[in-house]
């Protein structure tokens, strides 16, 4: 018995030696700290899109704004989530500056930050939407009379869209296939015409009732003038041709005798520059009552279109 453990008592040792050995070899190791500079990168924007509703050229609503839209992808290699925000110019390409111009509701708009919206990050990308309210007397860039005139007919709208990271740094793109705002023919008048009161047979002096008219689109325009009958009842009729117009005050004889169809008259509105528009004129009115003419309040309707000067 004794003999066994003698033989089994030095494998024993053996192995306590290995373990303190292995604790000596842990008890080594050592730590040293890492580190590195991770630049930040500016980052990148790609797929600008300038487009209203309708994804085409952008034709403009009379007398009030028109809601367009410039997208992009934004791209950040710091991450999507780097990206804090983006801002926008829509401007005319021609205008002076560039997208550095001076906001004007003719041909240049500033989009802040405040409306230009990011999506969620998706990887190192955030999608980004810049909204603008374009008026109604913008420039025309497409080939109307006034557009080719100004030399616009070569110019486009543009967007220059600014992605900007946490950092602030930031980087800007353009779109790659601008539209075109469209020509707008438009125009506002009074609502109605009220003649004076007149027996049977006669007629007023002169043109004196005022129409006002108000430019509320792009361009300069003139006028195309007709109306029908005015009529009282089953039986009462006054002829078209019984009233006249003009551009100011005028004897009755030398006004114009309105008919069915248009007749072009020529006014010179200017293309407005604000709003409210500031291009208005005026047309004048009067009218004749036939010999014969039942008593009554006569009626009917007048028609105004506004054309391209």
């Amino acid at each position: 018995m004794a003999e066994k453990i003698r033989k089994i008592l030095p494998a024993f040792l053996i192995l306590i030696l290995v373990a303190v050995t292995i604790g000596e070899i842990r008890a080594d190791v050592e730590t040293p700290s890492t580190s590195g500079q991770v630049n930040n990168v500016a980052p990148s924007v790609s797929g600008v899109n300038l487009a209203d509703a309708d994804s085409g050229d952008i034709g403009l609503t009379e007398n009030t704004t028109t809601t367009v839209y410039c997208t992009a992808t934004i791209t950040d290699t710091n991450g999507g989530a780097d990206i804090s925000s983006c801002t926008a110019v829509i401007y005319r390409s021609g205008v002076a500056g560039g997208a550095g111009c001076t906001p004007n509701n003719n041909n240049c708009y500033s989009v802040s930050s405040a409306n230009c919206t990011l999506g969620s990050a998706v990887g190192n990308d955030k999608n980004a939407t810049a909204t603008a309210y374009i008026y109604f007397h913008a420039d025309p860039t497409d080939t109307g009379t006034y557009a080719t005139a100004q030399g616009y007919d070569s110019q486009t709208w543009q967007c220059q869209l600014k992605g900007i990271d946490a950092a602030n740094a930031s980087s800007t793109a353009t779109d790659s296939t601008p539209p075109d705002i469209t020509t707008l023919t438009a125009l506002n008048t009074d609502s109605s015409i009220t003649y004076d009161a007149l027996n049977p047979g006669s007629n007023m002096a002169s043109t004196s009732i005022a129409l006002n008219a108000t430019t509320t689109g792009n361009v300069p325009i003139d006028v195309q003038l007709r109306g029908d009958d005015m009529t009282y009842g089953a039986t009462g009729t006054i002829a078209v041709g019984n009233q006249k117009y003009a551009t100011s005050t005028a004897a009755w004889a030398s006004g114009t005798a309105l008919t069915t169809n248009y007749i072009n008259l020529e006014v010179d509105m200017a293309k407005p520059t604000t709003s409210p528009s500031d291009s208005t004129d005026i047309i004048y009115w009067g009218w004749q009552v036939p010999s014969g003419t039942p008593s009554g309040t006569y009626s009917g309707t007048n028609y105004i279109n506004a054309v391209e000067d």
